[in-house]
C-alpha cells in the first residue's frame, strides 16, 4: 500500500468511527465531497496544510493519518517527549487562522 492509499484508509477509518459520511467531513473542512473521495481512494495526496486540518477536525494525529501509529490519538495528547521524534533542527509551526 503506498502512502496515498494509507492516508486515504486512515481518513476513512477515523471518519466512519465518528459516524460521518464523506459529505459531512467535506462540509466541516470546507472542501468538496469529490475532493475528499479522491483523497480517500488514494488517487490524490492532500497538501500538508489540508492533512493537518483533517487531523484536527477528526481529532487524530497526523502520525495516525500517515500510518505511523496505530491508535487514534488526539493531537492535544502530544507531550514534550514527542518533540524528540522530530529530526534535529526541524522546527514545526502551524498557524491555523
Amino acid at each position: 500500500m503506498d502512502i496515498n492509499e494509507r492516508i486515504g484508509v486512515q481518513i476513512s477509518r477515523a471518519r466512519t468511527r465518528r459516524g460521518w459520511n464523506q459529505s459531512e467531513l467535506a462540509r466541516r473542512l470546507g472542501k468538496s465531497r469529490q475532493h475528499l473521495s479522491m483523497i480517500e481512494q488514494g488517487k490524490q495526496q492532500p497538501r500538508a496544510e489540508l492533512l493537518i486540518e483533517i487531523a484536527t477536525v477528526l481529532g487524530v494525529s497526523t502520525d495516525y493519518l500517515l500510518g505511523r501509529v496505530e491508535e487514534e490519538r488526539q493531537a492535544d495528547d502530544a507531550t514534550d517527549a514527542d518533540a524528540d521524534l522530530l529530526p534535529e533542527g526541524l522546527v514545526y509551526a502551524y498557524d491555523a487562522e
